[in-house]
């Protein structure tokens, strides 16, 4: 998998790397919220550079560890009813959570990516066993057509219940017709029943945060997309929200709050208690991560 070789983010394979660094990071502390006990096997210590060399990379990191906490009780609440036989793991990264999380043993888990990242994660999981039959397939998401055909052959493939499918990190890069389109295909398969993801509603402080994280970015990586009225967004798509969980509501309640220097905490908790509620309640309401079920 190409890496960078100094402390720059120079392929978007580097934003799966310093993603696993975080979690490795989270996973070592008494406190931690979660336990990927692979993260520091798969990062490795380039990751590291790149991560402690990233301005804003607290940031960075609050977003990645409270994501993946979230990420991981939504996906466990759907798969709690037992209706869901297969999860697809869109643009999966570094993920691990069929080795870390207790997944049922008869799911099938389809992890897709593209080809230097999936065969560097095989390396080095090899010999581990995942709770859940995993597989890895190739395929370039950008190719329209060819991640159609793909969605078409899973879905024919025997398996109980629906498919569930994950786009964790993934939707931040595209564009919103990229979205759209991805949202069309789907909801086109009738097997697919709930899509789990993350989202940033379209407001000023998101947008604030998109181009100071952009700065750092190879074109490639560059952060496009926030949501535009997520309701209306996503069911115009054919989905319908079932379960939000909005990020600065829960890192709170995580002990992982926004890391704000104090003097700006202090600063925002005397502004926001002058803001109108609805403003107040926007705001707070700005980044999360949802459960969608198929309309």
């Amino acid at each position: 998998m190409p890496l960078s070789s100094g402390h720059e983010v120079k392929y978007i394979s580097d934003t799966a790397v310093w993603v696993a660094y975080f979690r490795a990071k989270e996973s070592a502390r008494p406190d931690a919220i979660f336990n990927d006990h692979l993260a520091a096997r798969l990062c490795g210590e380039r990751a590291e550079r790149i991560a402690k060399h990233m301005p804003s990379a607290h940031y960075s990191e609050w977003s990645i560890i409270n994501r993946t906490r979230a990420l991981d009780l939504l996906l466990m609440e759907a798969l709690a009813p037992g209706d869901i036989g297969m999860v697809i793991n869109i643009a999966a990264g570094l993920d691990t959570r069929p080795y870390r999380l207790p997944l049922p043993p008869d799911l099938q888990w389809i992890e897709i990516d593209l080809p230097e990242i999936l065969e560097y994660k095989t390396e080095k999981l090899s010999g581990e066993t995942p709770h859940c039959a995993v597989e890895r397939i190739v395929c370039d998401l950008a190719d329209r057509a060819a991640r159609q055909k793909l969605f078409a052959g899973l879905e024919a493939r025997p398996h109980k219940g629906g498919i569930l499918a994950i786009t964790e990190g993934l939707m931040p890069y595209l564009d919103e017709a990229q979205v759209c389109a991805l949202g069309e295909d789907l909801h086109a398969r009738p097997g697919f029943a709930c899509w789990l993801h993350e989202f940033m509603s379209r407001n000023p402080m998101t947008q604030r945060a998109q181009a100071m994280l952009n700065l750092h970015l190879p074109e490639g990586a560059k952060m496009k997309f926030t949501v535009p009225e997520r309701e209306k967004f996503f069911t115009a798509l054919g989905w319908k929200p079932e379960k939000v969980v909005f990020a600065l509501e829960f890192s709170k309640k995580m002990n992982r709050p926004f890391p704000l220097p104090r003097l700006a905490a202090l600063a925002f908790g005397l502004r926001s208690l002058f803001m109108p509620r609805e403003k107040r309640r926007a705001l707070m309401q700005s980044f999360g991560y949802e459960l969608l079920r198929r309309i």
